[in-house]
């Protein structure tokens, strides 16, 4: 998400939302990681850095934050497949 327009990134994350069926791992570079975590010597610099809340805002429309980069999607309840499926 992090190398696409506000715009974009915003249709993006709402694709997300009609294509996800229960649960969402959500991970993207924010203004926070680059100041704080990232190392800067190995990390692209060409990317759109955005407050992680400009990311909750638009996620937080069609799920409901777990923790951890876990979303689940509004009215699911997911199957613990489901969500093993999402640890890879």
């Amino acid at each position: 998400m992090q190398y696409l327009d506000d715009r974009s990134a915003g249709r993006a994350i709402a694709n997300l939302g009609r294509l996800t069926r229960s649960a969402l791992y959500f991970s993207a570079l924010t203004r926070e990681d680059w100041r704080d975590n990232c190392d800067r010597r190995l990390t692209d610099r060409a990317v759109h850095l955005r407050p992680g809340e400009w990311y909750r805002r638009r996620l937080r429309r069609q799920f409901r934050y777990l923790g951890f980069g876990m979303w689940l999607r509004k009215g699911e309840r997911p199957l613990l497949w489901d969500l093993e499926r999402c640890s890879g």
